[in-house]
């Protein structure tokens, strides 16, 4: 064992014995859920803000429904979340299958209108 910690640890947490998981990972929560702590109400309170911010409402709900856990520090805005979502979700009946094809349809909106500002682009040039 070093006497010395090197500076790359600051931005890790230690999972287990040689395991050890950056704070910078987009997908620290999964990984903190699936090899620490698996009924962590507190990664899944930031997992199901994840996942409501992607518009997988579903996901977001179920996540949020394992944060509401009373010991949570985060237990009334999970709480509250929760509530929300169910209305949401009960309003639109919409899948994770719907809102994956609006984003599929903006990006493929987005990706067109930068190749036509491309087009655009050399035009003008020439």
């Amino acid at each position: 064992m070093s006497l010395f910690k090197s500076p790359l640890q600051k931005n890790l947490i230690k999972l287990k014995r040689n395991l050890y998981l950056a704070k910078s990972d987009p997908e620290f929560f999964e990984k903190y859920l699936l090899y620490k702590d698996p009924h962590s109400p507190e990664a899944h309170y930031y997992l199901a803000k994840k996942w409501e911010e992607e518009g997988v409402l579903m996901k977001a709900y179920l996540h949020y429904q394992k944060a509401c856990h009373p010991d949570s520090p985060h237990y009334y805005q999970a709480k509250s979340a929760c509530r929300s979502l169910k209305i949401l979700i009960e309003h639109d009946n919409s899948s994770p299958y719907t809102l994956a094809k609006k984003k599929t349809l903006q990006l493929i909106t987005i990706i067109v209108s930068l190749i036509l500002l491309n087009l655009l682009t050399l035009l003008i040039i020439l």
